[in-house]
């Protein structure tokens, strides 16, 4: 992460063309469309990856790291999580595109196991507010910390302390709130704003990256912050105001971004 991400992020959101925000509740989304993007540029997602038997992920010996093997360039997000195949649930520290070994900084969001479990790897986002902690620099008690007000808040109760538990108790009702929300053709990104507040932009390398991962980043990443909050209904003008008051921030330094690139082309580029 960089001042030069941010500059890229804001050039790429200033580059697209917006389209009119889709509003439900205190949620938004506003889609950021190019045309001339191409619509698959070879790189598959961690879930279909993991899915399709593409992507194995193995413990290192130390739980701040894990080892990830791809057969095919694939794309792994910040705040991305594999569940339940190994020590200890974890979240990826970084995005980057990873094709054959590559170990990765994780950080542990399940603080009462430590002992391999028998099930697969298995794939999740966590909420935004997540990603930003770990773009703003913070540590792994930090990210434990997080993870038990998150749970305490849904009244979720996990006897290992695991933030995946969020998802099985709360998991259709966040479907539910995203189930509204559709994409368009051209689009290669999004601008998700909760209470009128950006909370985070997602922009691919190509259309088919949004398409592949726009449900599940929705209600894994946006849902939970959105229904937590249960604001009042937002309007179009809370919705420019937010993104314009987000771009002043992200050119003042005031918001997170980051950029990432395989073989000289954009791959995947967010800012919180």
């Amino acid at each position: 992460m960089s001042s030069g991400d941010a500059e890229q992020v804001l050039k790429l959101i200033k580059s697209a063309e917006m389209t009119a925000p889709q509003i439900h509740g205190n949620l938004a989304v506003t889609g950021l469309e190019d045309e001339s993007a191409e619509l698959y540029n070879g790189i598959v997602s961690t879930q279909i990856a993991l899915e399709m038997g593409n992507m194995k992920v193995e413990e290192t010996g130390n739980v701040p790291s894990l080892r990830f093997f791809a057969k095919e360039p694939t794309l792994i997000r910040c705040g991305e999580g594999v569940l339940g195949g190994g020590k200890q649930d974890r979240i990826v520290a970084e995005s980057t595109v990873v094709e054959g070994h590559r170990n990765l900084n994780v950080f542990c969001i399940e603080a009462g196991r430590w002992q391999h479990s028998q099930g697969e790897w298995l794939h999740t986002n966590t909420p935004i507010t997540m990603r930003k902690a770990i773009l703003e620099g913070r540590n792994q008690q930090h990210v434990w910390s997080m993870v038990q007000q998150i749970l305490s808040a849904w009244g979720v109760r996990s006897g290992t302390n695991a933030l995946g538990e969020l998802y099985v108790h709360h998991g259709h009702e966040f479907e539910r709130c995203v189930n509204r929300f559709k994409w368009s053709d051209d689009e290669i990104g999004m601008i998700v704003s909760v209470d009128g507040k950006v909370q985070g932009v997602e922009i691919f390398g190509d259309k088919m990256g949004l398409r592949r991962d726009y449900a599940a980043i929705l209600k894994e990443s946006y849902a939970p912050v959105a229904l937590h909050s249960r604001g009042r209904e937002l309007t179009y003008q809370d919705v420019n105001e937010g993104i314009s008051q987000f771009l002043s921030d992200l050119k003042t330094g005031r918001r997170y971004a980051q950029l990432v690139n395989h073989s000289g082309n954009l791959s995947y580029a967010c800012a919180v």
